[in-house]
């Protein structure tokens, strides 16, 4: 009964890694603590039935702590973001990106038929304003 339960709490490990393509940090929190739980009816020597009520809080608990901490880290991040050499290959990528994000907002407003209209008549305007003026 013992091996069938690892089997399918490997199997569920498994799924888990491979299918939502956890990375590195993730691992360290999924591995240590799917041990944990395996070894510690036999570490404590008490029924899985006892620890696992004590061990759904724990994990809920370390979820929260973990989701706030990494809260708190990615407001950091945006607070105080990495001194980027302005001369560096990364920085002139992100400068061309910045660049042409730019002229992707000013084409939408070059395409407006309103906005082209409202420039004909004030081009229309100043080249009457210019001609009376030649006269």
């Amino acid at each position: 009964m013992h091996a069938v339960t690892l089997g399918l709490i490997v199997a569920q490990l498994y799924k888990i890694v491979y299918f939502n393509k956890v990375n590195r940090k993730s691992l360290l929190i999924i591995l240590p603590a799917a041990l944990i739980f395996i070894s510690l009816s036999y570490i404590a020597n008490l029924n899985a039935a006892v620890l696992l009520p004590l061990y759904i809080v724990a994990i809920a608990v370390f979820g929260i702590v973990f989701a706030l901490v990494h809260d708190a880290a990615v407001k950091y991040r945006i607070k105080h973001p990495k001194y980027i050499d302005p001369y560096s290959k990364k920085a002139k990528k992100l400068r061309d990106r910045q660049i042409m994000e730019e002229e992707e907002a000013l084409r939408k407003y070059m395409d407006d038929e309103p906005l082209k209209i409202l420039k004909q008549e004030l081009d229309k305007k100043f080249k009457n304003k210019k001609h009376k003026g030649d006269e």
